[in-house]
């Protein structure tokens, strides 16, 4: 490539080098060739494609140094968006070392000096060097517009933009804002040669009249780029003048210092004093004992109050920061400066806090006033609060939530740990005021759970009360000295003692009756209701309505043994209950009641409420409550209870512990049977269980001959119904190893017969036919059936062991036989019925119903019986078994 450059010149490779990079993709950012640069002249382009690119190119002269800067989206002025890349290439299409690839230079520049040579041929040319761009990483994510300029000087030369210039007026200041670190603003003026202009800027103190909050820089540019001025950090107290060496255009450039970012003003003049600074800060105007909540996040903020001050009136200021100097729910340290309209410093008693002494000033004339609050450490920024007033006490900080009292009526609230409830009234000048609150234990009507602490100011702060503990038997009294509001503030007395709480005022002496206002679960007499006390704070509310002059009675379930409870609830409780105005009434018993109700009588007609709380913060959880206006304690009733119907045997099985819930309606002055079918000879021998059974009607009375009952078979137990309604019957085990089936069954009558437990696989009979058994278990049953008519005898025979029977069976059986109606004509018959069959002559068309047993476990197996009837004749034959 040398022996080229030799052979056909420079210009000739310059020619070919040139067509080449043309050949490379454009990333739409030409695609006519190279594009020369001017120097001192930023030039804009744009890559869209991951594999795009640019190609720059300017002439250098040997042995003079090139500096070269670019503007995009990953080092720059935050103006462009494309993330690039350069590289650079010498004529001959050589890379230049350490220029490849470079993906920044913004705040330093990339250079390049040709190499100086003496060789008469080549010290009197010029290289024309190729600067590639690409996006970084070739990644189209990168893809956008950047700037790109080279320079010989050692400044890098003024990116104008390309809109957004803002024009200056001569003695016309321009405020402006900068956010960003990076952020640049941009003015422009026309400018005469000759003439002699001075630039004044203001910006945070000193170099300022305290209204802005900036730390700027300051640069200025003709037209072709070259500096007027560059990076004057201040001009406030002395101008910074230049004399125009040429007609035109100068563009001037705002940048901000280190960190100092905020607002700031400019401003130009050819005459030779500096323009008067207006006080144009947006100042939010405070309002007498109302507290503005602000918030400086960043070192450089400021925020900006008015108010308007009349001639030799003092002002109070006060300001809640971090720490010490506040309530301790604020972050920033502020420091605090006041100043007139035109900028003139007002001195103030202290700048740096005033929270338990105001900082006060006298105004010297009528007119607005405005208040500065900054950030006095850049290691506490954030939250603060301000408030003036022209009296001497700090007023009060309010929330944005208060409730409003109305005299005379009870508001109810609920405070939590650390909370604080706020209340307001309008009080009139020379009248007195009675404020009461309704807590916990004998400090209130025992409706109330939390203790509180009550303090009390006017509007402008004056405290009227502070952290009072109780105000029931005797209120908080007060004479108002002024005609104000009155802000009531309510506090947990500590962080346990939360919860319902009430307050009220009146200007009587007397306190409003403390109507309870509660969500109460209205009792319905008998039944019980499940309730739950989770933690010592807990309560709940019932309600009742009640007749003047009758006797109510409350039983509770709760924790311990038969005294409290039946043994299924965890929580121990206490009862108490009030009228509705909040009176409260007096019980038999307000820790127990179970064993014995708890019972009141009516003095008046109306609702009363009962409350239900924790006697110990050992024992929470579940309960059960209800009420009576009768003598016997309601049942407990489970969720499931069986029907009953008459003459219908009902089957259960009962576990250990258990028990089984069975319902009837029973009319008053009918009689009802009971019969139950279990283990042994206290039924058919088909069940397992050894029960016991209750009743009660549905009042909770117990019928006493079915208390516990221990069995029902072979005679009923029976009662006559003493009012119409519900009976509940409840089946437990006699013992825990006594379970397993049973049956249950009632009917109605004084002597009617125990209804048949009937199986589903009863056997038919037919008459002169004889029909074999046989038995594997000693707990097998078989039944049959046939059918017999009024007046026509009926006789049954059963074919036994040899002795009774023929010589074909072995087994012994015993023998019941029952009429439908479940009368019984024969009961574990053990006989020869082979000699002396068993008759019976119906009085009815009617079914006879036959239920046959093993004998003992002798006759199992194979060891078979047979069983035949007919009607008024002899014994069928058996039929003949061969061997």
């Amino acid at each position: 490539m040398k022996v080229l450059l030799k052979t056909i010149g420079i210009i000739a490779m310059a020619a070919i080098i040139g067509f080449t990079m043309t050949a490379c993709p454009d990333g739409g950012g030409g695609g006519g060739g190279p594009i020369p640069l001017t120097e001192n002249q930023w030039k804009e382009g744009t890559i869209s494609k991951a594999d795009g690119s640019i190609e720059y190119t300017f002439v250098a002269e040997f042995g003079k140094m090139y500096r070269v800067w670019w503007n995009d989206g990953g080092q720059g002025d935050l103006t462009y968006t494309g993330d690039i890349k350069v590289s650079a290439y010498k004529s001959g299409g050589e890379p230049i070392d350490n220029f490849t690839d470079i993906d920044s230079a913004w705040g330093t520049a990339k250079t390049y000096t040709p190499p100086f040579s003496l060789d008469p041929d080549v010290i009197t040319r010029k290289e024309t060097i190729s600067l590639r761009v690409e996006l970084k990483d070739n990644d189209v994510a990168n893809a956008g517009k950047f700037a790109i300029v080279y320079s010989t000087g050692t400044t890098k030369p003024p990116n104008f933009p390309s809109s957004g210039i803002i024009p200056l007026t001569e003695n016309q200041w321009k405020d402006g804002s900068i956010t960003n670190a990076n952020g640049a603003d941009w003015y422009s003026l026309s400018v005469t040669s000759g003439t002699e202009y001075k630039f004044w800027w203001n910006e945070r103190n000193p170099n300022g009249n305290y209204s802005k909050s900036a730390d700027v820089t300051v640069s200025a540019y003709y037209s072709n780029g070259t500096a007027v001025f560059a990076d004057r950090p201040t001009a406030w107290a002395t101008p910074v003048s230049f004399t125009a060496a040429s007609s035109g255009t100068v563009y001037v450039k705002v940048t901000p210092a280190s960190s100092g970012t905020g607002t700031y003003g400019i401003v130009y003049s050819t005459g030779s004093d500096k323009p008067v600074v207006p006080f144009n800060v947006p100042a939010t105007p405070l309002t007498e004992f109302k507290w503005e909540e602000g918030n400086l996040p960043n070192t450089n903020d400021m925020d900006w109050y008015s108010l308007f001050v009349t001639d030799g009136t003092t002002y109070n200021l006060w300001w809640n920061e971090r720490g010490s100097n506040g309530d301790n729910t604020k972050t920033a340290d502020v420091s605090v400066n006041v100043y007139k309209s035109d900028a003139t410093a007002i001195t103030i008693s202290n700048s740096t806090t005033a929270w338990a002494t105001a900082s006060s000033f006298t105004a010297d004339s009528t007119g607005t006033v405005y208040i500065r609050v900054m950030v006095a450490s850049s290691a506490y920024t954030g939250t603060y609060g301000i408030v003036y007033s022209t009296k001497t006490p700090r007023p009060v900080i309010l929330p944005a939530n208060i409730t409003a009292l109305n005299a005379n009526e009870w508001k109810d609230g609920n405070i939590t740990a650390n909370g604080e409830d706020w209340y307001s009234f309008s009080a009139t000048e020379t009248t007195t005021y009675n404020l009461w609150w309704n807590e916990t234990g004998n400090n209130g009507n025992g409706t109330k759970l939390a203790n509180i602490i009550v303090s009390a100011w006017y509007k402008d702060g004056a405290v009227i009360s502070t952290n009072q503990d109780t105000a029931w038997a005797t209120p908080v009294s007060f004479t108002a000295t002024s005609t104000s509001t009155v802000y009531v503030r309510v506090t947990p007395s500590s962080n346990s003692s939360i919860g319902a709480y009430g307050i009220v005022y009146s200007t009587a002496n007397t306190r409003p009756a403390a109507t309870i206002n509660v969500a109460a679960v209205p009792l319905t007499e008998l039944k019980w209701e499940e309730g739950n006390l989770p933690n010592i704070n807990s309560m709940n509310w019932y309600s009742l309505s009640v007749t003047y002059g009758t006797t109510y009675r409350l039983w509770w379930n709760e924790r311990g043994g038969s005294t409290y409870g039946d043994g299924t609830k965890t929580a121990d409780v206490s009862v108490n209950v009030y009228k509705s105005d909040g009176t409260s009434i007096s019980i038999t018993n307000s820790t127990t009641a179970w064993s014995t109700a708890s019972s009141f009588t009516a003095d008046s007609t109306g609702t009363v409420y009962i409350r239900v709380m924790l006697a110990s913060s050992t024992y929470t959880g579940s309960y059960g409550i209800v009420y009576t206006t009768k003598t016997d304690r309601p049942l407990i009733l489970p969720a499931t209870i069986t029907a009953l119907t008459a003459n219908v045997w009902k089957d259960g099985n009962i576990a250990a512990n258990g028990e089984d819930w069975y319902s009837f309606s029973a009319t008053d002055g009918t009689t009802y049977r009971f019969w139950w079918n279990e283990t042994g000879n206290n039924g058919y021998g088909n069940k397992s269980a050894n029960i016991r059974v209750s009743a009660w009607y549905s009042d909770g009375t117990l019928i006493s001959v079915l208390n516990n009952q221990d069995t029902a078979w072979a005679t009923a137990v029976s009662f006559t119904a003493a009012s119409t309604g519900t009976v509940y019957v409840r089946v437990t085990p006699s013992s825990n190893s006594s379970i397993g089936t049973y049956g249950i069954v009632y009917n109605t009558g004084t002597t009617t017969p125990r209804p048949l437990d009937l199986p589903g696989n009863i056997i038919p009979l037919t008459a002169d036919k004889w029909t074999d058994g046989i038995f594997n278990a000693i707990t097998d049953v078989v039944w049959y059936s046939f059918p017999v008519t009024q007046g026509n005898m009926c006789l049954i025979w059963l074919d036994q062991d040899p002795e009774w029977g023929s010589f074909y069976k072995s087994a012994r059986v015993y023998m019941s036989i029952y009429c439908s109606d479940g009368t019984e004509l024969l009961a574990n018959g053990y006989r020869n019925f082979w000699q002396s069959m068993f008759y019976h002559t119906p009085e009815k068309n009617d079914t006879l119903y036959i239920r046959i047993t093993p004998y003992s476990s002798d006759y199992l197996g194979n060891k078979g019986y047979g069983i035949v009837y007919n009607i008024g004749g002899q014994r069928p034959a058996v039929p003949i078994v061969v061997r």
